[in-house]
Order: C-alpha cells, then structure tokens, then sequence
C-alpha cells in the first residue's frame, strides 16, 4: 500500500516538475517578446527624436529580436500548449511579424477550447481580414460569433467597428454605417470609428461635418493617417463618381478642400480653397491654408498671392509675415542671375557588355 502511494506521489511529482519546467521553457521566449517589444519602442522614441541612424540600428535589432522569439516560442512547444496566456503572446508576435493566417489559426485553438472566448474570436476575425479575400468569409463568421456573444462591452465597440470595415470592403456601405455607429455608441472615444464615420459622411456629400470629425481628433488622428488617407480617397472618389454635390458655399468648399488634402489630392485641394476664398475673401485660415499647398507644390509666387491676400483681411498676423518675408527672399533670390558654371566635358556613356 505504502509502495503505490509512493509511486502516485513520484508520478505526480513528475508531471507537476515537468510542467513547471514547460512553464520555465516558455520564460526564456517570454524574455524574447519582451527584448522585441523593448527595441519597437526605440525605434519609435529615435524617429520622434529625428534621430534616423538610432533608429535603423534598433530597427534591425527588433527584427531580430522578432525573429528570435518566434523560434523561441516554437522551441517551447507552443503549438501543443493549452495556455491562453503563453497563445496570446505567441499570436501577438506573429501579428507583429504579419503571418496573420497562422495567428487566426493560433487563436483557433483558444476558441476551441473555449467557444465563449468573446475576445479570441474578435482578434481572430481581425487577423482572417488583414489576410485579404481569401479569408474574407472566415472572418465574417467570426466577428459575428463574437457580437453573438457579447454585444455590450468596449471589447464589442472593436467588434463592431472591424464588421464595419468589413461591410465597407465588400461596397455595404450601408451596413458598415450601421456598424460604425454601434462602435461609437459603446464607445464615443474610439478614433478608427470616427474616422471611419467622417469618410462615410464625405461620401455622402456632408462635408462639413466630415471635415470637422477630424479635425476634432487632433493628434490622436495622427497614428491613423495612412487609414484616414486610403478611407477618404475611396470616400471622395464615389462622391466625385456619383455626381452628388453639396450647396456652392464657402464654409463647405473650405471642408472639401481639407478633406481633399488629407487624401492627399493636393491639386483638386488646391482649386477647392480658391472657390472657398472666392466665396468669402475674409476667410484669412484658407488663404493661409491655400498658400501652404502652393508652397507644397513650390508655386512660390502663387503662395505669396495667397499670404498678401491673408494680410488684406487681416493685418495683424505677425508668422504670416515672417513667411511672407522669407519667401519675398527666395523668390528674389531665384530672379538673381546666378553664375556661370564651367564648362564640363560631357562623360562617355557607359557601355554593358
């Protein structure tokens, strides 16, 4: 008797310091995610501080890191593991490494094994989307499994927000309409939604009210400009294909033309403000606006029409003057005949045998 309860205690013994030593496997790729995680935010911290060479050194570095914790993690086991926690981990740096199909089917297993997992199903219909149309149906199914399941949380305004961009890839804008404003009314403060929102309300000709939802995001827009971009090109390019317009007012050709600008249609930006400026020649923000994006596109002389016509309506803007006389200076500078330059022989061209 005591002789089995001996080896029932030896076996448990072994399984527990097996696991525990599983566990102390999975330490060691941990300490890897975290060193990968560590070097990205200095990549970030060396950019923000315009300090490019720091930051293509901590990029490569991350690269590696990256790399690194990847094997790690498969060295571990992970692909047998049961834990949640160490599967989420693993999913996060694959996400970073961008196999987002192996990272939906890591999450496979976390729902599997628990098919209430709200969270894991999100996360998974988010990374069968980013796998592009392939996927499209799988990540259909999901995020649905996952609103089915909760419908009410800030996790849900996510859900939402990822059914809405799915509706919008596929033309229901409608739909994804819908979706959007379910994410923003769990959750007001939820940037992708707004802007998201705004696109679909330039695509509907309110412009106004577009304009003014980013304009209102400020710096928090910042991180999603590439999005903000892409949404309002597609946005602008239906409204321009559908022949829908808006009332032939200043206030709303000024909105146009800062939306046109953050799609980056710097020229139709250009002839919107000039309508905006026609309409309401006291507008000094889009004069002052225009003759940014003549300077953008080095029309100087055009810039410096537009800043002239700024200080007509309002004198009193001192920057406005300072960049008025440094242009003054570069555009005089430009008429200056410049020396002559030797005369160089012109070289042989190169000859590829």
């Amino acid at each position: 008797m005591h002789l089995r309860n001996n080896l029932v205690l030896t076996l448990f013994l072994s399984l527990l310091m097996a696991a525990i030593s599983h566990a102390q496997d999975f330490s060691t790729a941990k300490s890897k995610a975290d060193a990968y995680y560590a070097a990205k935010k200095a990549v970030a911290d060396a950019t923000a501080q315009n300090q490019p060479d720091q930051a293509a050194m901590k990029q490569k570095e991350a690269q590696s890191l990256l790399q690194e914790g990847l094997i790690a993690y498969k060295d571990a086991g992970v692909e047998s593991s049961a834990e949640p926690a160490v599967l989420l981990e693993y999913v996060g740096l694959q996400e970073e490494a961008g196999d987002y199909d192996l990272a939906a089917e890591t999450l496979a297993t976390i729902v599997q094994a628990d098919p209430n997992n709200a969270i894991a199903l999100t996360r998974q219909g988010e990374n069968y989307a980013k796998c592009g149309p392939a996927k499209r149906k799988e990540a259909f199914k999901a995020l649905h499994a996952a609103l089915a399941i909760d419908s009410t949380s800030s996790q849900a305004a996510r859900t939402h927000f990822l059914l809405g961009d799915w509706y919008w890839q596929e033309g229901l804008f409608e739909f994804a309409g819908d979706h959007f404003d379910a994410a923003l009314k769990l959750n007001p403060d939820d940037v992708p939604a707004r802007i998201a929102r705004a696109a679909l309300n330039a695509r509907n000709g309110q412009v106004i009210e577009a304009s003014k939802e980013i304009d209102d995001l400020s710096k928090a827009a910042q991180p999603y400009d590439i999005d903000t971009r892409e949404r309002l090109r597609k946005a602008l390019a239906d409204f321009d294909a559908a022949r829908r317009y808006f009332p032939d007012t200043a206030e709303n050709h000024a909105a146009y033309a800062r939306l046109l600008y953050r799609a980056a249609r710097v020229t139709d930006a250009i002839l919107a403000a000039q309508r905006a400026t026609r309409l309401n020649p006291q507008d000094t923000a889009m004069w002052n606006f225009l003759a940014s994006m003549h300077m953008q596109m080095g029309n100087l002389s055009q810039a410096k029409a537009a800043f002239e016509k700024s200080l007509e309506a309002k004198p009193d803007q001192p920057d406005v003057r300072d960049t008025l006389s440094k242009l003054d200076a570069q555009l005089q500078q430009q008429t200056q005949p410049q020396p002559a330059k030797p005369a160089v022989a012109p070289r042989a061209p190169m000859i590829i045998r």
